[in-house]
């Protein structure tokens, strides 16, 4: 494998002077638009896509995700029970690579249910509020399908993770109970796999996705003055746990 060649110190440094000059012009200019021709509105999101529109959209992401759950259960069940036919070692490695990877895909569209999921519930809260003839019970009921579809899901991936790895997972166990009996289930391989993608994340987020954040909020609020207040405080609580996190790097290594 061709070892990747690092960028010298003056093409990173005028690299960085181009970025924030750009993005110094881009704001210059946009700033000065909206001051000169008055551009900054306030947006109603309402008149372009209703509270409803929005929920039927969650549902149907919720629905479809549940059956994506579905299908890649059976992938992973039916390429382990091929397992025990296989006498080849290249077949038999080669199935158990397609069941985990089947049975980690059905773990993540589980876990992806969760986000229409809060989407749901929240607008669903906001239009009880601003709708006096809501319909409460309709409401209720539709929630209750979107739990039964997620608690489904998920006893199908921890009732998939003993066909896959032989051992249940442990019940009522904790985030720190859950992750050392994971880490026991890995290979060195897939751990080193794992510490390098959860390294290149968090510098992601703390290098880039977080600052784009906070620029589009300050985009937000200028140009279309959106209050953005809510949102600001959750992504500071998140950027301050993952930066605080880092502590316990430094704790255990440097000890």
């Amino acid at each position: 494998m061709k070892e990747k060649r690092m960028k010298s110190t003056r093409y990173r440094f005028w690299r960085n002077v181009v970025f924030i000059a750009v993005g110094g012009v881009v704001g210059f200019i946009a700033g000065s638009l909206v001051g000169y021709y008055d551009l900054a509105v306030e947006i109603d999101f309402s008149r372009f896509i209703s509270l409803k529109a929005v929920q039927d959209i969650m549902i149907v992401a919720i629905f479809l995700l549940f059956l994506g759950t579905l299908y890649y259960l059976h992938i992973s069940r039916e390429s382990m029970s091929r397992l025990e036919k296989m006498e080849d070692d290249e077949e038999i490695e080669s199935l158990e690579q397609a069941g985990n990877r089947a049975y980690a895909l059905a773990g993540i569209l589980t876990n992806l249910m969760q986000i229409p999921f809060m989407f749901y519930a929240a607008t669903g809260f906001a239009e009880g509020i601003r709708h006096t003839d809501f319909n409460i019970l309709l409401a209720f009921g539709k929630l209750f399908f979107l739990i039964l579809l997620i608690t489904v899901a998920s006893i199908l991936v921890r009732k998939g993770f003993k066909t896959v790895n032989g051992e249940e997972l442990p019940r009522y166990s904790n985030v720190r109970e859950t992750r050392d009996f994971l880490m026991d289930k890995m290979d060195e391989a897939e751990k080193q796999i794992n510490y390098e993608e959860n390294f290149e994340l968090v510098m992601k987020l703390v290098s880039f996705i977080f600052p784009s954040i906070y620029i589009g909020l300050i985009l937000l609020n200028f140009l279309f003055q959106v209050d953005t207040i809510l949102a600001w405080i959750a992504v500071s609580v998140i950027y301050l746990y993952v930066t605080v996190s880092q502590y316990k790097i430094v704790k255990r290594y440097y000890k």
